[in-house]
Formats: structure tokens, C-alpha cells, sequence
């Protein structure tokens, strides 16, 4: 995948995380859960306002931290890059395509982090709104499991793409 295509998922994304945060500032209550113990009772509310914005940043921020750190990973010392045969795919004749990679590695997984922040951002939204105040536990961990899958599913895609080429 380009990063051209990642960047226009990104800004879909963007865009329903703008939809979704104006729909439910309309309609949450003034006082929101915004944490939830482990039996889904909440236990920290913020301002309507106040939790609009802060999940609005976090399905923001949190992906973009991570297209930062692709975009980054250059200006760093070879050091403290920590991947799988390092001098290998570090080589001067690797080194600008391997960035290139983990740039859009690195904006992949920022997909996935957009993509857990909308869903956990609706599932808050009916707690509020339809569930009496108490957090959905089974759409939660159904939520919070396909997001650790993916990110493992990730990881592992992550180290054979930079496993050591058989003719090497």
C-alpha cells in the first residue's frame, strides 16, 4: 500500500472521527462516563464538552504520533532502531528503502489505532447515551481482541518482512 493510499484512509478517518464527535456532542448528556472499571461501571466523567474533545484528540493525536515517528525514524541513530537484522537492512544501499517501509508500516499501524479510538469512541458514546451509563463489556473486549489481533497480525508481518533475504 502507497503511502498516497494510506494518506487518504487517514483522512477519511479524520473525517468520520470529526462526524462522529459532532453527532455526539448533540447528543450525549452534560455530565459523560469516560472511564469505565472492569465491570463496565464508570468511574471518572468529564464535561459533555471536555470528553468530546479529548476523544476527538485521541483519535487524532494518537495516530499521527505514530505517522510522526515513521517520518522520524531517519533522524535517529542507527542505535536505537530496533529491528530485526538492523545492520543488515540499515546497509547504506538499504537504508532510504527500509524508512520508506517502516514510514508506511508505521502509518499501517496508525490505521489500526484510528480505526480501535472511532470504535471505542461509539461504544462510550451508546454507555452514555443508551446504556444507562454502564460500558457494553462484550462489544468492548470484541473491540479490544480484534485490535490486539491486528497489532499481532502486525508485529509479525513487521518481522518477516525484515527477516534476512534467503539468497543473503
Amino acid at each position: 500500500m502507497t503511502l498516497r493510499n494510506i494518506g487518504i484512509i487517514h483522512a477519511v478517518l479524520v473525517l468520520i472521527a470529526f462526524v462522529q464527535n459532532g453527532l455526539y456532542l448533540q447528543r450525549l448528556p452534560e455530565r459523560v462516563a469516560t472511564h469505565f472499571n472492569g465491570a463496565g461501571e464508570p468511574d471518572g466523567w468529564m464535561s459533555r464538552t471536555a470528553a468530546v474533545w479529548m476523544m476527538g484528540g485521541f483519535q487524532i493525536a494518537l495516530p499521527m504520533l505514530f505517522i510522526g515517528i515513521g517520518l522520524m525514524l531517519p533522524l535517529f541513530p542507527d542505535s536505537s532502531i530496533n529491528i530485526p537484522n538492523r545492520e543488515f537492512w540499515l546497509h547504506p544501499d538499504r537504508r532510504r528503502s527500509v524508512f520508506g517501509f517502516l514510514n508506511r508500516a508505521m502509518a499501517l499501524f496508525s490505521i489500526l489505532i484510528s480505526l480501535f479510538f472511532i470504535a471505542i469512541n461509539h461504544i462510550t458514546f451508546l454507555a452514555n447515551s443508551i446504556g444507562g451509563g454502564k460500558l457494553d463489556m462484550v462489544s468492548f473486549s470484541i473491540v479490544l481482541v480484534a485490535f490486539l489481533l491486528a497489532t499481532t497480525g502486525w508485529v509479525v508481518w513487521l518481522y518477516r518482512s525484515l527477516r534476512l533475504p534467503r539468497s543473503f
